[in-house]
């Protein structure tokens, strides 16, 4: 889902848009989603509460910390001390819906048990990991040990990815505007330098520049070091 609607765009621009503008409102609401992509990409997250459901967790060193193991005579058994984790595959976990464990043999169909979540619970969300917070918790070696149902994304700065996204949209509208009035013939004077380019879309060059420089401010914000040039 983009970070920003036209409607918020059409706000900063001070413009409506509709099937019969140019660019139309379909086409901005594409560029909203393409921005969308374009910041996940760059940054390797996503700014939006994204919902993963049902992420089924295979269980082997690679996944799990432990602070003490005991095994039973068969040597599958893992028993969890508390504050022992579990690691999610994903980066900027929110929070935990569902925690399930798989009470069935190793091989054998999943027998789901739900476990509760938070303090006095019996898991809750470390980081990037859950957390067992109760002793006696059998976790079996094997595939498909837990099932997770948790929230990615990073609200602090999903301001910073709607600004980003209102910026461009709205530059990449100014621009398409231009070429499209000079393309028709119907562009207002171009000068050069720092006097105003005018048009009868009514944004000067001023207005592009100053829209400008506040992308080049979230970017700074985000981190990423990108100039995100049109």
């Amino acid at each position: 889902m983009a970070y920003a609607t036209r409607n918020q765009v059409e706000q900063y621009l001070g413009v409506s848009y509709t099937s019969n503008t140019f660019p139309t409102s379909t086409a901005i609401e594409e560029w909203l989603d393409d921005i969308q992509v374009e910041i996940d990409n760059e940054t390797k997250t996503s700014y939006d509460i994204i919902t993963k459901s049902d992420v089924i967790i295979d269980i082997s060193s690679d996944t799990t910390t432990t602070s003490a193991v005991s095994f039973d005579g068969t040597r599958f058994t893992q028993i969890p001390a508390t504050a022992d984790l579990i690691q999610l595959p994903d980066k900027d976990v929110v929070s935990l819906t569902t925690v399930e464990i798989n009470r069935a043999a190793p091989q054998a169909t999943p027998v789901w048990e739900q476990l509760n979540i938070g303090l006095g619970g019996d898991v809750r969300l470390h980081k990037n990991s859950i957390q067992i917070l109760r002793s006696g918790i059998p976790v079996l070696r094997g595939t498909a040990r837990f099932k997770v149902t948790y929230n990615v994304g990073n609200p602090e700065l999903a301001p910073i990815a709607k600004w980003i996204s209102i910026y461009k949209v709205a530059l990449r509208v100014m621009m398409s505007q231009q070429v499209n009035n000079i393309a028709e013939g119907s562009q207002g004077p171009i000068r050069i330098g720092d006097i105003s380019i005018d048009n009868n879309s009514g944004f000067s060059l001023d207005f592009i520049e100053s829209t400008q420089r506040l992308l080049d401010r979230e970017v700074d914000k985000l981190g990423t070091h990108n100039t995100y040039v049109i």
